[in-house]
């Protein structure tokens, strides 16, 4: 199941890619190394029923037991809802990470970003000489790849010579000297839109469109409107002549209270802007759904990547179906603190993990997470049920915080996608702590900033500040 509909998307959204090229984006999501991350994701591991065995040797964490769980999730909403339901759920499951996949580029293997990065820097192919050292069986090989910036790659494996019937080792590794840091860059996941991002457009919206007609609807790709199950005519029915009563938000979705009781719901992805913007203003290349409105404005959705997606919600003025499972988020003012103290206390998972946990708190993406983490010196892999109820709570509202910070910059616009519906890019990044600032010192106590891999993104901290204990 999951495989019929991460193959029908790559090759709708990805129609100009080459086969080997969509394979790869294909096994990048279809794996279970990907079904375990999802479920850790959002906490599949603490509704699973384990035997004591497993629960002590940390089962609820274990990438086997997730992917295994997940993928009998997937199968039981296919029996029991059919393949249009489970289709939906896979969306909202696996899409930010199949955006990842197609913006790694040839970051999905070393080799293939070693290539582009000596090419776009001019030094020229790669050249690799190959040496045989070590006195033990099995003996092994190092390959060095030498470039003018004298950048040095060694892969580790067994030599070509001598065969095993053992599976080889995963013969990657990246190299640890300059300029290793632009190789890992083209491997890394893109931030998305946290809740900052999308506070500030839901003010934007509330602004400009509150209090307006819709006039003409014009989608101009089906796929941002896959969730509007009934399809892009009815989506533009249901819209056409209806009136924006408000804009409200819960988490990273946003949705327009319409006069009728139902709701235009936006969730923006990766690279998903809502612009208000004159009537007259060319159309951008990007433009997917076109929202004409009795005004001189008009409400333009612009997805680059097209992970992002808007749909009507029956009767969901009010609050939406599709978000009402949504925990609140620390902006919220009907956030139960003490609730969510009490869920992350009693829970073996990471602090981080639940922070990312939209079940538990919405709204904290991974840039926000390092933020607030750092803010209250708690390393992001502290189980949540060995931290103090005192330093949650410091956590929560370093959280609160920062994002209030963060809000009154703009957000944290990372490249020429985050926009607010003006078009214009926040400015908070100048003012992060952690996030992206590896190898930069600490501004508390002066120590290298680390990054580890983390869910398949990175994580950013102090090792002195926020130690491990």
């Amino acid at each position: 199941m999951l495989g019929v509909v991460i193959t029908e998307t790559l090759y709708t959204t990805h129609p100009d890619l080459s086969e080997g090229r969509l394979a790869k984006l294909r096994a990048a999501v279809v794996s279970a190394r990907a079904l375990a991350v999802v479920a850790a994701t959002i906490g599949l591991g603490d509704y699973v029923h384990l035997g004591k065995g497993e629960l002590s040797t940390g089962g609820r964490e274990k990438a086997s037991i997730l992917s295994d769980t997940l993928e009998a999730v997937i199968g039981a909403v296919y029996l029991s809802g059919g393949f249009v339901v489970a289709a939906e759920v896979i969306h909202r499951l696996f899409d930010p990470m199949l955006e990842q996949a197609a913006q790694l580029g040839a970051g999905l293997d070393w080799k293939t970003s070693l290539q582009e990065l000596c090419a776009e820097q001019e030094w020229g192919a790669p050249e690799y000489v190959v040496t045989d050292d070590g006195l033990t069986m099995p003996r092994r090989s190092r390959r060095e790849c030498e470039s003018p910036s004298n950048c040095m790659v060694m892969v580790w494996g067994a030599p070509r010579r001598r065969r095993s019937s053992r599976p080889r080792r995963a013969p990657t590794k990246p190299c640890e000297t300059q300029p290793t840091p632009r190789v890992r860059r083209l491997a890394s996941q893109l931030p998305m839109p946290e809740l900052p991002e999308v506070e500030v457009v839901r003010r934007g919206l509330d602004d400009h469109v509150v209090g307006h007609s819709i006039t003409r609807v014009d989608v101009l790709h089906p796929r941002p409107v896959r969730r509007h199950l009934s399809g892009v005519g009815d989506f533009a029915d249901r819209l056409t002549g209806v009136k924006i009563t408000a804009a409200r938000r819960r988490g990273k979705y946003l949705w327009l209270p319409l006069d009728t009781g139902d709701a235009l719901v936006a969730h923006l992805g990766m690279s998903g802007q809502l612009l208000v913007q004159q009537a007259d203003i060319p159309a951008q290349r990007h433009l997917r759904v076109l929202l004409e409105l009795d005004a001189p404005n008009d409400l333009r959705f612009v997805d680059q990547r097209m992970f992002g997606g808007v749909w009507v919600s029956d009767g969901g003025a009010e609050l939406p179906t599709e978000v009402a499972a949504i925990a609140l988020d620390p902006l919220d003012p009907a956030f139960d603190e003490d609730a969510v103290v009490a869920r992350i206390r009693k829970s073996s998972s990471g602090i981080k993990r639940l922070l990312l946990n939209q079940n538990v708190v919405s709204g904290i993406g991974n840039i926000y997470a390092d933020e607030a983490l750092w803010s209250a010196q708690v390393h992001g892999e502290r189980p949540g049920n060995r931290i103090k109820s005192a330093d949650v709570r410091r956590v929560l509202t370093a959280a609160r915080d920062v994002m209030i910070a963060a809000l009154a910059q703009g957000g944290t616009s990372f490249d020429a996608l985050y926009v607010n519906v003006e078009g214009d890019s926040g400015y908070f990044e100048r003012s992060l702590e952690a996030y992206g600032r590896e190898g930069e010192p600490c501004s508390r106590c002066g120590s290298a900033l680390v990054r580890a891999q983390f869910m398949n993104r990175s994580s950013y901290f102090c090792p002195v500040c926020q130690r491990r204990r």
